[in-house]
């Protein structure tokens, strides 16, 4: 879909996605890079990152707080968390919605 309306100059209407990598699988360096996504006012969001020592059910667990405690997010907000575990060599998925 077009995100620009025609009639006005061609101004920003709305964005659909917005997406957030972190490549430092540190705790407190993929924090930062999320707050941006909390910040994103668009219908779908998604992170990327890496797992590195953490643990898994940690990390989901601070997305899900950290999406539920935000006030300024919406209810509704959708965020989709791609974790990359090195070791797997494959993703874990989780679609958290704002309460």
């Amino acid at each position: 879909s077009d995100i620009y309306n025609k009639q006005t100059f061609q101004l920003l209407e709305k964005i659909t996605l917005v997406v957030e990598s972190e490549l430092d699988a540190r705790l407190r360096c993929i924090k930062l890079d999320f707050e941006k996504l909390l910040l994103a006012n668009a219908e779908k969001k998604l992170m990327i990152c890496f797992q590195g020592r953490n643990d898994l059910s940690t990390m989901r667990q601070y997305f899900f707080d950290a999406i539920n405690y935000y006030q300024s997010g919406k209810k509704g907000d959708r965020f989709l968390i791609a974790i990359f575990d090195e070791s797997e060599g494959d993703f874990d998925f989780s679609l958290i919605e704002k309460k």
